[in-house]
């Protein structure tokens, strides 16, 4: 499953992007989120919310937009057969990322102000009907209709598309690149620091934010100390957390660039010799860099440096909207309350005992569904206990056994994977086997069994299902009686 998560993540976010909004790109980062422990006081407030950005609820309209456009990227046409469990859930995961991104954007976008005027609206209004090559307002309004779309709600999803392209703007307009930064791109300097970490030894009870404050005080203390001539190896050697340098005086030796982090290149690259840094932050704590020697280097008479300019920005732009990214991770505080999406989150940030304790929560009160059973069998399996995940397969299965009308292909496909993963080959095709029999009409999970029917060396079982693909790819493809061409 994560393999196949890794190889379309770009066809999902797309597909939640593009039915985020008709015209616009928008860029967007996802963070670390917790989800919200059980029953507290903000989770009671509110009950029936997806999730809240410093406790208002989301907009759960935007959320649903972009999880049916993700879903439907995923549903063959006229497809009948259930999609996958573990796809539908990634999809509404990533739904509800982009989501509580964009929500807290335009809620600082409100601070600054930032404003879309009803004729920039307008615009892309047009630009949506040019691209669709739409001969009138009957035609626009299909459109709209076919998407789901009420006018006043595509407009409002555009003035929320353009606040975001305009903050995003600011930020990359506030970026300049001089010529001292091409020039730095052949320098090297021998530096050393002092690292204050996030994890120092002591802080891990506290909170993030804490642990930032604590990091910035004990850095601004150390700083003081430098100024009234305290010895910078000596420091190190007491205060630094980066434990390979500290023992050499925080000695770091010769490095271009492109070696260390972005922000701390950026000020080692343009200290003087022997100049003393001010604290300044990284994802790893808070930093003191004293450059100790320069090696300038000419710049080739073969590079174009206002090519490399231009390259220079484009990083640089990128690096600053991460930052503002990441600073709106701390500034504003997002909490999941929707327990599917809990669980999830908990294992997208590898706390599986919290995802496995909820996921079975979440089977104990839909008895009747298998569903939850594939959820705790894919946590065993990260964790490698194959005889638990066996365990829950089996559950499934049973639940499946004892409902009929239940035909999920799904049980099977996940349970040849495990096999798989044990070298148990001819016990994961025979479940391939039984996926397969209970497909009708979905070629997505026929091709994934094709895929796995090759990767077992079974070309037979591969070979019939291609078959069975071209077979429906056909009846799609096929005219339908309105469009039959008749002949005398």
């Amino acid at each position: 499953m994560l393999d196949f998560m890794r190889k379309y993540a770009d066809k999902i976010i797309w597909l939640i992007v593009l039915a985020f909004v008709l015209s616009i790109g928008v860029v967007s980062c996802t963070g670390r989120r917790r989800g919200a422990t059980a029953n507290t006081p903000q989770q009671a407030r509110n009950a029936n919310a997806l999730a809240t950005i410093n406790g208002q609820d989301i907009d759960a309209r935007l959320f649903l937009r972009m999880y049916n456009g993700g879903i439907a990227g995923f549903r063959s046409a006229g497809q009948s057969d259930m999609l996958d469990p573990k796809i539908d859930a990634y999809v509404g995961y990533m739904a509800l990322m982009q989501t509580l991104d964009a929500g807290k954007r335009l809620d600082y976008a409100k601070r600054l102000k930032i404003k879309v005027s009803r004729g920039e609206i307008n615009q892309q209004i047009e630009a949506i009907k040019n691209a669709y090559q739409l001969k009138d307002n009957d035609d626009f309004n299909k459109l709209l209709e076919a998407n789901g779309l009420k006018l006043k709600d595509l407009k409002q999803e555009i003035r929320q598309q353009l606040t975001l392209a305009k903050i995003d703007d600011s930020i990359k307009r506030s970026v300049v690149v001089s010529d001292k930064d091409v020039q730095n791109q052949y320098k090297r300097v021998r530096a050393r620091h002092i690292l204050i970490a996030f994890n120092r030894s002591g802080w891990t009870d506290k909170t993030d934010a804490e642990r930032e404050k604590l990091a910035r005080d004990l850095a601004a203390e150390v700083y003081d100390q430098l100024m009234t001539g305290r010895d910078f190896a000596e420091l190190a050697r007491e205060y630094s957390d980066d434990t390979g340098s500290a023992a050499r005086g925080g000695e770091l030796g010769w490095f271009g660039v492109n070696t260390m982090v972005p922000e701390f290149e950026d000020v080692a690259f343009n200290l003087e010799k022997d100049q003393i840094s001010k604290p300044f932050q990284t994802q790893f704590g808070y930093h003191i860099v004293q450059t100790e020697e320069i090696d300038q280097q000419e710049i080739p008479l073969d590079v174009d440096e206002k090519e490399l300019q231009q390259q220079l920005l484009e990083q640089k732009q990128q690096l600053a909207l991460q930052r503002f990214y990441n600073r709106l991770q701390t500034e504003y505080k997002t909490e999941i309350f929707y327990p599917p999406f809990q669980a999830y989150d908990f294992k997208m940030q590898g706390e599986l005992d919290k995802a496995l304790n909820l996921y079975r929560q979440i089977g104990a009160q839909n008895p009747q569904s298998p569903v939850p059973y594939l959820f705790t069998a894919e946590i065993y399996e990260l964790q490698q206990k194959y005889a638990e995940a066996q365990a829950e397969y089996d559950r499934a299965f049973l639940i499946q056994k004892l409902n009929p009308g239940l035909k999920i292909p799904y049980i099977h496909f996940y349970q040849a994977g495990l096999y798989a993963k044990q070298k148990k080959n001819a016990q994961a095709v025979k479940e391939l086997q039984l996926a397969e029999a209970l497909v009708s009409d979905n070629t997505q999970i026929l091709e994934r069994i094709k895929d796995q029917y090759t990767e077992l060396k079974s070309p037979a079982n591969a070979n019939k299902v291609d078959l069975k693909i071209k077979a429906l790819q056909r009846v799609r493809t096929a005219p339908t009686a309105d469009e039959a061409v008749e002949f005398d």
